[in-house]
Formats: structure tokens, C-alpha cells, sequence
């Protein structure tokens, strides 16, 4: 069974996610698998940044967006 309120989370945060820019041998506090190891902006996880490591890196936010809609399944239309 699927919770209606759990699955609009969800989708509200694939249409407008966290994108975070990081510099390379950076070393986010929250960071799963130690320091950064290419500059760019990342995609962080739905779950949370210590059980999966942020998506990236991607060159500009706008394709960060465009692949957070793509591949997480997700749209806004």
C-alpha cells in the first residue's frame, strides 16, 4: 500500500531537488564515501546523503534538473 502523502513527497522533491555544488577533495560533513572526488554540482538522494552517495557531478544545476527528471522517473506535468 502506497501512502498518497509519502509518494507527493516524492515527487515534489524530484521536480525541484537538492543540487549542491562541491569542489574537488572536498569533504562533506554529511558526505557517504569520504571526499569529492571531481568538482561540479551534485544530485543529493532522496533517503538521505549517509545511505547513498549524491549523483554527479553534472556541469551546470540546469543539467543536474534535467537529469534528476529523467532518470528518477519524475516529471511535472
Amino acid at each position: 500500500m502506497t501512502d498518497p502523502d509519502a509518494e507527493k513527497e516524492m515527487d515534489s522533491y524530484f521536480i525541484d531537488p537538492e543540487i549542491v555544488y562541491h569542489s574537488k577533495c572536498e569533504r562533506p560533513g554529511d558526505w557517504r564515501g569520504g571526499r569529492v572526488t571531481a568538482t561540479g554540482y551534485y544530485v543529493y538522494p532522496y533517503c538521505d546523503p549517509r545511505c547513498c552517495r549524491p549523483t554527479g557531478p553534472f556541469a551546470d544545476k540546469e543539467t543536474a534538473l534535467e537529469w534528476s527528471h529523467s532518470q528518477m522517473g519524475r516529471s511535472d506535468e
